[in-house]
């Protein structure tokens, strides 16, 4: 009888193990035939895909980073993950609201130091749940300086951004905050808002009486071993930094100044940081992560919205996306829980229509190996 145990659980384990093999063959088929494809797009130039899928990891690299620099991305590859960073965001504050710090229904008031009679429109205030949803009516950027610039679609984007975002202060931000007139309702529209991110980050650590690049290395990039991840460069993520072009320059772009918090778009990271990253919002039953998935708004039709997550419902079951774009690179992370699936994907290419480019993407790769 031991033997027929013996027997049965080796059938099953070469089972799994012939399973296992599949799915990474018929992933990796699917990755280089998409990802392929994109590549001969003349404007990109090269291409990173991280993706968790039924407990493993893989990552994949291809191209190099421009025509005139021949460098090969790799592990050690550091990018601008964007507005990526406001999932990360979102994560510290489900733990803060977990460990009663704040109160979805809090007034952002109660955190600022003063009063903010202008963060109220007719009796309804700005609560905490509306900056982690963007529903809370603040503008894209704070202050009116960054805004419109990346509209534009001229060569000059990336330097005119930074131009004008060095010179940025905290200063500018409060007293842009304090001038501000709500025009609606909050928690009643989305309206991305890089500015309520900003100010989710000052509450955060506020609260916390850290900087936020200490909150996540701590609560987070620590639990997830994602090392070359900040928001302030270390000299071997300076080293390792990719090189980021806008639409057809052949210059590079400066990253980010991030002159506030950095909450909304100052993380720096490399893939298998962000393949261990998606690892651990796939796998861990840390609470903060169902918690940072709780859907804050409905617009009642396909408008979801969690702690900065989009959360979409279809054939594929719930899943949960955010994308991020700077003047050099752009990025998407998907999460299909009832797929087992999650994938992450980056391109050193930058303009208006690069994020649908890798979007089509991921579609065609979760479709390829889920059928």
């Amino acid at each position: 009888m031991r033997h027929l145990y013996l027997r049965i659980f080796l059938l099953l384990f070469m089972a799994n193990i012939s399973y296992a093999q599949q799915y990474s063959e018929q992933l990796e088929s699917s990755v280089n035939k998409q990802t392929k494809s994109l590549l001969k797009d003349k404007e990109i130039k090269a291409v990173a895909v991280g993706v968790y899928y039924k407990g493993e990891t893989y990552r994949y690299y291809f191209g190099q980073q421009g025509d005139q620099n021949p460098n090969m991305l790799d592990d050690s590859s550091v990018y601008e993950i964007a507005s990526v960073s406001k999932t990360m965001l979102g994560y510290l504050a489900a733990k803060a609201v977990l460990e009663g710090k704040i109160d979805l229904d809090d007034e952002v008031q109660k955190y600022l130091g003063k009063p903010y009679p202008n963060l109220s429109y007719e009796g309804d205030p700005i609560r905490i749940k509306h900056l982690l949803a963007n529903t809370s009516g603040l503008p894209h950027f704070m202050p009116e300086s960054l805004d419109g610039i990346f509209e534009r679609l001229s060569p000059e984007v990336p330097t005119d951004f930074y131009k004008v975002e060095s010179a940025v202060t905290k200063d500018d931000f409060w007293q842009a905050l304090e001038s501000f007139e709500l025009t609606q309702k909050p928690g009643t529209r989305f309206y991305y808002s890089n500015a309520g991110a900003e100010l989710m980050s000052y509450i955060l650590e506020n609260v916390y009486g850290k900087s936020l690049d200490e909150l996540l290395q701590d609560e987070l990039f620590q639990k997830c071993d994602m090392e070359l991840s900040g928001i302030a460069m270390t000299a071997e993520m300076q080293a390792n930094a990719v090189l980021g072009y806008w639409m057809g320059n052949l210059e590079p772009s400066p990253y980010f100044a991030n002159t506030l918090w950095a909450g909304g778009a100052g993380v720096k990271s490399n893939l298998l940081a962000m393949t261990n990253y998606l690892e651990f919002l796939m796998e861990s039953d840390d609470p903060t992560i169902a918690e940072s998935r709780q859907e804050l708004f409905h617009d009642g039709k396909t408008t979801r919205l969690g702690y900065y997550w989009r959360i979409w419902k279809d054939k594929y079951g719930t899943s949960y996306n955010h994308h991020g774009g700077s003047p050099g690179m752009q990025n998407w992370v998907y999460l299909y829980p009832d797929q087992d699936f999650a994938i992450t994907i980056f391109t050193n290419h930058s303009g208006p229509k690069t994020p649908g480019k890798l979007k089509r993407v991921v579609d065609k790769i979760l479709k390829e190996v889920t059928r």
